[in-house]
């Protein structure tokens, strides 16, 4: 008799209510920290609500007024964990190249004849000081950078004047560089007695102007990191407890019209991290307003039949604190991650660990997970999404819901972003500990030169096409290829209609949406592109025959007989924690009207096979025992056997699962590793109520 030692081990996946994006088991982390906070502050164990929105908009005016404007800036860390942004550029010499240095700076051309070393650091300081004009404006310095090269850093002696540096010759390397504007965001102004008395927003450039009352006064001008009006619609705080917005501020008398420069920074007090957040939303919202705008129009450039055009979202609420793991918030202290709640509009951003935003992994500079948390909050505001959640690393065969959703936004936070990437980053190039405490994650190439360096579908068995569908970074690839310059061809629009559309995934009320349902919405589409080549390149199939294949109840349907390929890995032990959910499963949808629930499953092959009957329901969860409503599962230590289920069920959807359990194969390692090698072919039949059923494609 072969061993069932793991046969009946349900695993359940904790995180089924929650998206995580990046899964790492490398640090740790518990709730602590503090931050620079708005005026509306409480304690951390208080539950508050959140504030109103500035109400004096538009801006009030007085009967006797004077004028405040100004700028509102915020640093970041160039590539999630460079330099920061403070009006500095650092300029390295690169030891490789024989051409003269060149570099424009604020309009001036500035040239050294010196080909590489400390000599090229020393010419330009030269001339920038030797230069009335610029020394005026610039503050040159040779130093010995992070890596203990020479460089030259210019900075502005102004803040209000950012400097403009280009590399004409290309040939030195350049970090830092000048903070990004605050844009479209709120502004409170205080008296000196803390009574809101004017309110305003920033434009598109930062800028901003309004009135204050002329007579004598002391006041306080607070731009946030919140944004609701037509242009974006998010509010970045601290912690779910306190709802605590961020700020910065300055105070102003009435004594004349005056001109402020707002910064916020990316070190001390941190709050330019709220301030990216906030702007990396903005710039999703804004790509989708534009790539969509009049797409229901038959005259637009960018028209796709379906398509509704998209304006700007609902408030997405933001949490996120410096050193703070959110995942404490949710029950996993011991895991860093950033990660949006279904149907709670909330966002929840990595701010470090146990209080260290100097040296752990942080997110609040990662725009690639900063938009990848905002496009699953996308999804579910304007789409569907059926993912159960869980645990995914980008290498691995997973269920196809949860391969859609995340696939869908790693896809979203590159279109946005425009690149062909993937990018998760860890620690600062200015932490304490120096170079071994900054690197990347993760940098995985959208488009690699040949196979895949991750998530690649597997090549080997007949008929294996479909093994793309549960591979997360597959659908990734396959949404990039088909809307990026050069690739298939589809233009935003068609995307945005089959996921929104009035023919979409959120209008063909499928229970279980996964990039199958996806391809079979676009490619039955009026004026679809063709994707069967980079379909074909993943190994996807066009429609549900891999997943959430529709059952016909009709007699005398075919085909009546189906076929399972059974391939064993390493890894399996039997559970459903280690089954290979493209080979060892076939998964079915049957609409049941309540009531007797009937269900047969005949199956046969050449080599002893086990297969069996799991009936789970809609918002499932693979192998959770939660999940499953009906089961039938017997010994099949031989060539043939055969699964009953006869239950009462409740009018619905279920999902039906022929699972292949392959313990039977592990009784010691010499049998397990013996059948690595080969495969096994189980052929098998269904009947409901007793009539035979058949899969629609």
């Amino acid at each position: 008799m072969y061993s069932k030692k793991f046969r009946r081990k349900l695993i359940e996946y904790s995180e089924e209510n929650m998206r995580t994006i990046f899964w790492t088991p490398l640090l740790l982390a518990c709730l602590v920290g503090c931050s620079k906070l708005s005026p509306t502050g409480s304690s951390a164990n208080e539950e508050a609500t959140i504030a109103s929105y500035c109400p004096y908009l538009p801006s009030k005016s007085f009967d006797s007024a004077i004028t405040v404007s100004g700028k509102a800036v915020y640093q970041f860390r160039k590539n999630g964990n460079g330099k920061i942004t403070d009006g500095s550029f650092y300029l390295k010499p690169s030891t490789s190249s024989s051409q003269p240095y060149t570099i424009l700076l604020n309009g001036f051309s500035l040239t050294s004849t010196m080909s590489a070393g400390s000599d090229v650091v020393s010419d330009l300081k030269a001339q920038i000081e030797g230069n009335s004009s610029l020394a005026a404006e610039v503050n040159a310095s040779s130093i010995v950078d992070y890596y203990g090269d020479s460089a030259l850093m210019v900075s502005p002696k102004n803040l209000s004047n950012l400097l403009t540096v280009s590399n004409t010759t290309s040939n030195m390397d350049m970090d830092g560089g000048n903070p990004s504007s605050i844009r479209f965001a709120e502004i409170r102004v205080y008296n000196s007695n803390r009574e809101l008395i004017q309110c305003a927003e920033t434009d598109s450039t930062g800028a901003f102007s309004f009135s204050l009352p002329s007579e004598s006064g002391s006041y306080t001008v607070y731009v946030t990191s919140r944004s609701n009006n037509t242009h974006n619609a998010a509010y970045v705080m601290n912690t779910p407890s306190s709802k605590s917005y961020y700020s910065v501020s300055t105070s102003v008398d009435t004594s004349s019209s005056t001109y402020i420069v707002l910064t916020a920074k990316a070190s001390g007090d941190q709050v330019g991290g709220a301030f990216n957040i906030l702007d990396q939303i903005l710039n999703a919202q804004a790509y989708v307003a534009d790539k969509t705008a009049n797409c229901d129009q038959v005259s637009s450039s960018n028209y796709f039949s379906g398509c509704q055009p998209f304006t700007v979202t609902p408030v997405v609420n933001v949490y996120w604190s410096p050193g703070v793991n959110p995942g404490t918030y949710i029950g996993y202290p011991n895991t860093s991650l950033s990660f949006y709640l279904m149907g709670k509009s909330e966002l929840y951003i990595l701010g470090g660990l146990n209080g260290n935003s100097d040296n752990t992994d942080m997110d609040q500079y990662d725009n690639s997970v900063i938009i990848h948390e905002f496009g699953h909050f996308l999804e579910d505001t304007f789409a569907t999404s059926d993912s159960p959640g869980g645990s995914h690393n980008g290498n691995s065969v997973i269920d196809p819901r949860l391969a859609w959703s995340e696939g869908f936004a790693y896809y979203f936070q590159a279109v946005i972003l425009g690149s062909a990437n993937i990018r998760d980053t860890y620690g600062s190039v200015d932490c304490s500990a120096g170079s071994s405490c900054t690197g990347v994650l993760i940098n995985e190439d959208l488009d690699p030169s040949g196979t895949p360096s991750h998530d690649a579908p597997l090549a080997g068995l007949s008929g294996e096409d479909g093994e793309g569908n549960f591979r997360e970074w597959s659908v990734t690839r396959i949404l990039w290829d088909a809307t990026k310059s050069g690739g298939a061809g589809s233009i935003f629009a068609e995307f945005w209609a089959t996921l929104t559309g009035t023919s979409s995934l959120k209008t063909s009320g499928d229970s279980f949406n996964s990039i199958s349902r996806f391809h079979y919405l676009q490619n039955s589409a009026s004026g679809k592109t063709d994707w069967t080549s980079i379909r074909s390149n993943e190994k996807q199939t066009p429609d549900n025959r891999d997943y959430a294949n529709p059952i016909s109840t009709s007699s005398g349907c075919s085909p009546s007989s189906m076929t399972m390929m059974i391939k064993k890995t390493a890894t399996d032990n039997g559970s459903f924690s280690t089954s290979d959910l493209f080979r060892h499963n076939d998964f079915y949808t049957i609409n049941h009207a309540g009531g007797t629930f009937n269900l047969t499953l005949d199956y046969s092959a050449t080599d002893a096979v086990d297969l069996d009957l799991y009936v789970y329901k809609t918002d499932y969860t693979f192998g959770s025992s939660a999940s499953i409503v009906a089961s039938s599962k017997n010994e099949g230590t031989t060539s043939s056997g055969s699964e009953s289920i006869s239950t009462t069920l409740d009018a619905g959807t279920y999902m039906i699962n022929v699972f292949a359990y392959t313990g039977l194969y592990c009784e010691s390692t010499d049998v397990c590793q013996s059948f690595h090698s080969s495969s096994r072919t189980a052929t098998y039949s269904m009947k409901y109520k007793g009539t035979t059923i058949c899969p629609t494609f």
